[in-house]
C-alpha cells in the first residue's frame, strides 16, 4: 500500500501563462493579433456618421464664427433728416460737384430731366421769336444801308443770346449754381436791354416789341421778386418812351409785355415744382432703403445672439 502511494505520480500542476516583457517582446501589428479581447473604442464626436456629426459641426462652426461676425457687423445707421445741418450731427460737409441741394447724390431722373430742358430749351425760346418778323421786315426795307445792316446785326446778337440763355436752362436754373446763375442773369438782362435801346435807334417804336423777350427772361433768370420789379420797368418803359419821342403809345404792347412774363414764369415753377418732386420721391426711396438696411441688422443681431445663448 505505501509502495502504491509512493508509485503514484505527483499531480501536474495548472498552466500559467507566460509573462512577456513589453520591452523585450515585438509589439503586433494589429491589437487584435497580441491574443487579448480588444473592446472597441466608441468613436468620437467627429468620427460618428450620420446627421450627428454635421449638427455637431454646424454648432461648433456657429460658436467659432460668431463672435467674429459680431466684431465685424457694422452698427446701424439712422439716417438723418434732410434739413440737418452737418455741422450738428458732427459731420463733415463734403458735398460733391454732382450732388443735390441738400448733400445727396443728384438722382439720374433729376439729371434727365435737366438734360430734356436744356435740349427742348432752344426750341422753346425760337418759338418766340416769330415776334422779330415784324422788325426784321422793317429793317429789311430800309434805303439807309447802315441802319439796315447794323440794325439786322443787332437784332441777330439779340436772338442769338435769347436762344443760348435758354439752351444752358440745365446750368441756370441749377440750384447748385444759385449766385453764379443770378450774377449770370443779370448780365444777361443788361446785354439785352442794351440791344433793345440800339433797336430804337434804328427801328423807332417797333423795337417796343423787344421788351417782351427781356421780360421772359427776367422772370427766368432773376429772383420771382427781382424778376417782377424788371418787367414792371419794362411795361413802364412801353408807355413811356413812345410818349417821350412823340409816337404813337400802344398800349396793347404793355399787356402784352405782362402776359408774356406771367406764361414764363408760369413755365418756370412748373419745371421748379417737377425737380422738387423728384427730389422729395428720391429722398422717400433713400429713407426706405436704410430702414430695411436697420431692420436687418437687427434681425442679424437677433438671430446671432440666439445663437450663441
Amino acid at each position: 500500500m505505501a509502495d502504491s502511494w509512493l508509485d503514484r505520480a505527483p499531480s501536474p500542476a495548472p498552466a500559467v501563462p507566460p509573462v512577456l516583457d513589453p520591452a523585450s517582446s515585438p509589439e503586433p501589428d494589429d491589437r487584435a493579433d497580441s491574443g487579448y479581447a480588444v473592446p472597441p473604442v466608441p468613436a468620437g464626436p467627429d468620427e460618428q456618421p450620420g446627421p450627428h456629426r454635421a449638427a455637431r459641426l454646424r454648432q461648433g462652426s456657429v460658436m467659432t464664427e460668431a463672435p467674429a461676425q459680431r466684431r465685424e457687423q457694422p452698427d446701424a445707421v439712422t439716417p438723418a433728416p434732410a434739413s440737418a445741418d452737418p455741422a450738428s450731427t458732427g459731420q463733415a460737409s463734403s458735398s460733391p460737384a454732382g450732388t443735390a441741394p441738400d448733400g445727396s447724390a443728384a438722382s439720374p431722373e433729376l439729371m434727365a430731366a435737366r438734360g430734356r430742358w436744356s435740349r427742348v430749351g432752344w426750341m422753346f425760346a425760337a418759338i418766340w421769336l416769330v415776334y422779330l418778323a415784324q422788325p426784321v421786315t422793317k429793317l429789311w426795307s430800309d434805303p439807309n444801308l447802315t441802319r439796315r445792316y447794323l440794325g439786322l446785326a443787332d437784332l441777330i446778337a439779340f436772338a442769338a443770346v435769347f436762344i443760348l440763355t435758354f439752351a444752358a436752362a440745365r446750368f441756370l436754373r441749377d440750384p447748385r449754381n444759385r449766385h453764379r446763375s443770378r450774377r449770370i442773369g443779370l448780365a444777361i438782362i443788361v446785354v439785352e436791354t442794351v440791344f433793345v435801346g440800339l433797336a430804337y435807334a434804328a427801328l423807332g417804336s417797333s423795337a417796343t416789341g423787344l421788351l417782351i423777350y427781356v421780360s421772359v427772361m427776367a422772370v427766368f433768370l432773376l429772383p420771382t421778386r427781382a424778376g417782377w420789379v424788371v418787367v414792371g420797368a419794362f411795361v413802364a418803359a412801353s408807355l413811356i418812351i413812345p410818349w417821350a419821342q412823340g409816337w404813337t403809345v400802344d398800349g396793347t404792347m404793355a399787356f402784352q409785355i405782362f402776359v408774356s412774363a406771367v406764361a414764363a414764369w408760369g413755365v418756370s415753377q412748373v419745371i421748379q415744382r417737377n425737380a422738387q418732386l423728384i427730389e422729395a420721391r428720391n429722398e422717400i426711396t433713400r429713407l426706405a432703403l436704410a430702414e430695411q438696411r436697420n431692420q436687418f441688422a437687427r434681425d442679424l443681431h437677433d438671430i446671432l445672439g440666439h445663437s450663441l445663448t
